[in-house]
């Protein structure tokens, strides 16, 4: 869930996107906004929502990428683009800093042996998140990100076996 002010939040759910302009109003204050493309063994399910600002969000399904200028708008206004992914991942986590600083995680459906960290993750970043697939650029990581949060100018990412990375504009891994 995201809610960049009091007057509007947009939710992730099973089903796809849910929007409230009165957040605190009860459950017929919340309208289905956008779906994600159906994925098999996933559905409809939206993995992360990180709203900018009242007029920029960004929503993430298994392998598609959802951006609003107009989130309230209805159904119309959410532009989706396919992400192109291995058949092993997924896109799981989602975070922007502003409009131009976008960062989504994939998570992996590899089983990994007990006691030991996965490897390869994979990081999308963008400095143009509503400007479609190919504003998005994936960079393979050494180990696998679990959470990312940004400012407007910085991204952090956490991973599963406990590194933080920062990355600044763009999200690169640092040394």
């Amino acid at each position: 869930i995201s809610c960049p002010s009091e007057h509007l939040c947009v939710a992730g759910t099973d089903d796809g996107l849910l929007v409230s302009t009165d957040p605190t109003g009860g459950a017929a204050a919340w309208v289905t906004s956008a779906t994600v493309p159906e994925d098999p063994g996933f559905g409809a399910a939206v993995h992360g929502v990180a709203c900018a600002s009242v007029s920029f969000c960004v929503a993430i399904g298994p392998d598609s990428i959802l951006t609003s200028s107009d989130p309230a708008g209805g159904a119309s206004t959410w532009t989706v683009s396919a992400i192109s992914l291995p058949s092993t991942e997924y896109l799981d986590g989602l975070a922007c800093g502003s409009a131009s600083l976008c960062v989504a995680v994939a998570a992996s459906t590899k089983l990994h042996a007990p006691g030991v960290a996965p490897r390869g993750g994979r990081v999308f970043s963008s400095t143009d998140p509503s400007g479609g697939a190919s504003a998005w650029r994936s960079a393979v990581l050494h180990d696998v990100a679990d959470y990312a949060y940004c400012l407007p100018g910085e991204c952090v990412l956490a991973t599963q076996d406990g590194d933080i990375q920062i990355g600044r504009a763009s999200c690169r891994e640092r040394v």
